[in-house]
C-alpha cells in the first residue's frame, strides 16, 4: 500500500475513534440525566446541555431521543453481561442462598439498567435503525443466555423447562424491582399524606428477595410434584 493509502487508513481510523467518543459522550450525558430526571423530560435539548455539543450535532450521531436511550440499555447490558459471566467462572457451587446474593449484587450495580428496562419497548419502538436495534438485542440475548447458563449450572435440582420459567419469569418481573426499591422524596410526601407504610428497601434487599422466593418456590414446586408421583 503506498503512503497515501496508509494515511488514508489512518485517518479513517482517526475518524471512528471520533465518532465512537462523541457518541459515548451523549449516551453517558443521558444516562447521567437519567438518573435523577423522569424519561419523560429527557429532551434533546436536555441531552445537549450536558454536552459540548448541539442539537444539530447530536443528530449526527442519533436520529432520535429513542435511539440515545436504545444505545444505552446496549451499554448497560453489556456490563451487566460481564458481571454475569464473573458468576459463572469464579465459582464452582452456590446454595440458593448465595445465588440470590450474587445475582442481587449484580443487579445492584445495574440500577441504572433496571430503571430502563421500564421504557425498554419505547425505546425499541422509537429507533428505526436496525444495527442499533441488533446491538440491543444481542445484549438482551446474551443476558438470558447467561443467566440461562448460570441457573443450569448452580441450579441442578431444577430440571427442564423449570429452568426456562424460572428465567422467563426473573426477567419480566426485574423492571418491577427499580419501582419498590427506593422511594422519592416526592413519594414518600404523598404516602404521608395518605397515612401509608411503606418499608423502605435497597435495589440490594429487593432483588435478594424476590430471587430467593423464586428459587425457593421453584424448589418447593418440583418437591410437590414428586411426592404427587
Amino acid at each position: 500500500m503506498n503512503k497515501y493509502g496508509k494515511g488514508k487508513s489512518l485517518m479513517n481510523n482517526d475518524t471512528s475513534d471520533l465518532i465512537k467518543k462523541r457518541r459515548e459522550e451523549i449516551i453517558d450525558a443521558c444516562g447521567d440525566l437519567y438518573q435523577t430526571m423522569d424519561f419523560a423530560d429527557i429532551t434533546l435539548k436536555e441531552i445537549s446541555k450536558a454536552t459540548s455539543f448541539s442539537r444539530p450535532t447530536i443528530y449526527n450521531y442519533f436520529k432520535s431521543r429513542e435511539e440515545i436511550f436504545l444505545a444505552l440499555m446496549t451499554k448497560e447490558y453489556e456490563r451487566w453481561n460481564i458481571e454475569l459471566s464473573s458468576i459463572l467462572s469464579d465459582n464452582d457451587k452456590l446454595t440458593k442462598e448465595q445465588l440470590a446474593d450474587r445475582l442481587a449484587k449484580s443487579l445492584e450495580n445495574r440500577s441504572l439498567l433496571l430503571k430502563l428496562m421500564s421504557i425498554g419497548r419505547i425505546a425499541m419502538e422509537g429507533s428505526r435503525r436496525k444495527e442499533l436495534l441488533e446491538f440491543f438485542i444481542n445484549g438482551f440475548r446474551e443476558a438470558f443466555s447467561l443467566m440461562s447458563e448460570i441457573v443450569g449450572k448452580f441450579c441442578t435440582w431444577m430440571p427442564h423447562p423449570e429452568d426456562e420459567r424460572f428465567v422467563l419469569t426473573l426477567f419480566s418481573l426485574m423492571p418491577g424491582i427499580n419501582s419498590y426499591a427506593g422511594i422519592s422524596v416526592e413519594q414518600k410526601a404523598v404516602m404521608d399524606l395518605l397515612g401509608a407504610e411503606f418499608i423502605d428497601q435497597t435495589v440490594y434487599s429487593f432483588a435478594y428477595n424476590f430471587i430467593l422466593d423464586l428459587l425457593r418456590g421453584s424448589d418447593m414446586s418440583i418437591n410437590n410434584d414428586l411426592a404427587g408421583e
